[in-house]
């Protein structure tokens, strides 16, 4: 007759908990010697980043949405704010744009885009569908299509995020004899083949055929604005066809300012780089001509700018070399103490 099964946890010594196990004794020496060695590390690590980031040249302001500010909102006519570098400022150079009370982080803000849209990957042979039957702008909600004699036009690209891209233009000049800083948005993405996955544009022959309107949403700013780089549509405003053409074409899906853009902040105030400049800027003073064509006024926010360099280790930002070097201090502290505590338990221990 078999046994019964037991009732109860095995009697291995896994279950039983019998496996031979090695406690660490922490002696005084390797106490120490633990503390010693994190603090100097610490100390040193806090030093040379404290070092790097003070070496970090960098100039800000708000220059719209403030009662002082020097500019207003919007405007037709270019705003110049003046800038001045105390000392020069090693290349290359970063410039940022700055908003503040823009909650770009919102839910409904950042699930409104299609980023089947932007990778360009949706059915040429019914580019209105997806495979599993939903429209491409199923997710746009607020900025995804309208209609023109009763045929459904797409924007392309759709959604808020896309829709509130920020539009104000800079131009940096020295102040002394005018000459332009060359300021550059190549890079700017940081490129790579996500970035090369994530937006992929249709090519022109497509846009030609697809396009019933094909430019920037506010013609006043002109066809520029719109950062399309085909040369051969310059003369090309959409086919105007609602039968034919089924997307309103109004912004490149692969522009760089576009793609920064589209990167969702975590916070209602943040930095975007805008513009980079490969050379190198001297002390002294400069211009900036700003063209006003993004509102903050309706958010309570504020506009601003950035102007800096960076090292190995990032731009001017000390929090990381504090803690090291409060680490590091805290750790030697404990040391000290320790060897206070343990002088005077020898003491006793000899009396």
């Amino acid at each position: 007759m078999p046994e019964p099964k037991k009732k109860g946890p095995s009697d291995s010594n896994l279950w039983q908990q019998k496996i031979p196990v090695v406690q660490l004794v922490y002696t005084p020496t390797c106490v120490g010697a633990t503390f010693f060695v994190t603090g100097i590390i610490a100390l040193m690590l806090g030093l040379v980043l404290y070092f790097y980031a003070a070496q970090v040249v960098e100039v800000s302001g708000t220059y719209a949405g403030t009662s002082s500010s020097i500019c207003k909102d919007t405007a037709k006519e270019p705003c110049q704010v003046p800038i001045v570098l105390d000392k020069d400022m090693p290349g290359p150079i970063f410039f940022y744009f700055t908003l503040t009370n823009f909650y770009s982080n919102h839910r409904r803000f950042v699930n409104s885009r299609s980023d089947t849209m932007n990778r360009g990957s949706f059915d040429e042979s019914d580019p209105t569908l997806r495979k599993d039957g939903t429209t491409l702008v199923e997710t746009c909600e607020g900025f995804d299509s309208y209609y023109v004699n009763d045929k459904r036009i797409f924007y392309y690209p759709c959604g808020l995020v896309a829709r509130s891209l920020f539009n104000d233009s800079f131009e940096l000049s020295s102040k002394s004899d005018n000459t332009p800083i060359s300021l550059t948005k190549k890079g700017i993405s940081g490129g790579g083949n996500t970035i090369e996955k994530k937006f992929k544009s249709k090519d022109s022959a497509w846009l030609k055929k697809n396009c019933y309107r094909y430019g920037p949403l506010d013609r006043t700013q002109g066809f520029e604005s719109s950062n399309f780089p085909f040369a051969e549509l310059s003369n090309f405003s959409g086919t105007n066809d609602s039968t034919t053409s089924a997307y309103d074409c109004w912004h490149f899906v692969e522009d760089e300012d576009l793609i920064v853009w589209m990167k969702t902040s975590m916070d209602s105030n943040f930095w975007k780089l805008h513009r980079i400049y490969k050379g190198d800027l001297k002390k002294g003073e400069y211009q900036l001509t700003i063209n006003l064509n993004y509102p903050v006024a309706g958010f309570d926010g504020t506009k601003g700018y950035v102007l800096t360099n960076a090292t190995p280790f990032g731009g001017k930002r000390s929090a990381l070399a504090v803690v090291y070097l409060v680490v590091g201090s805290f750790s030697l502290f404990f040391l000290f103490c320790r060897c206070l505590t343990g002088n005077q338990e020898g003491n006793q221990a000899g009396g």
